[in-house]
């Protein structure tokens, strides 16, 4: 498999693993535990660096993604803290609370947010759109 530098896709693969974990169910059936633990499991085979699968399958020992695990969201969002944090420490980079991933993955930091002085601009730029429209088409000349 081509190596490709982990800076170009470690931080979105992280963060779909993050949301993947924080929207798993509180109750999971077995066939959702099974779906999870496959996918996280061959991570170790799929990931584009040699290095990074050779880490993954290692931290996969230490953190072995048991059905106790599986059987709650908490401890799954927990579990991937923790293989995160195992990359963060090689990395030299700070590690992170399950407290701040729940917080920060369930946000809804991506919808468009408008402040009242925004809108008020795009309001009024609509307003005289129409009207320039009005006297124009409909304003015989």
């Amino acid at each position: 498999m081509y190596n490709i530098n982990p800076k170009l896709w470690g931080n979105p693969l992280w963060k779909f693993i993050h949301y993947l974990t924080v929207a798993y169910p509180e109750n999971p059936t077995q066939e959702q535990m099974d779906d999870f633990k496959l996918f996280f499991t061959h991570l170790k085979k799929m990931l584009p660096c040699e290095k990074c699968r050779y880490h993954y399958q290692q931290n996969l020992l230490k953190y072995p993604l048991t059905d106790d695990i599986l059987r709650s969201r908490y401890k799954l969002i927990k579990w991937a803290v923790d293989m995160h944090n195992e990359v963060n420490v090689m990395n030299g980079k700070p590690k992170m609370s399950v407290e701040r991933v729940i917080d920060e993955y369930t946000k809804d930091k991506g919808a468009i947010r408008m402040d009242k002085n925004v809108f008020n601009i795009v309001v009024l730029i609509m307003i005289i759109i129409l009207v320039i429209w009005f006297y124009k088409y409909k304003n015989p000349s």
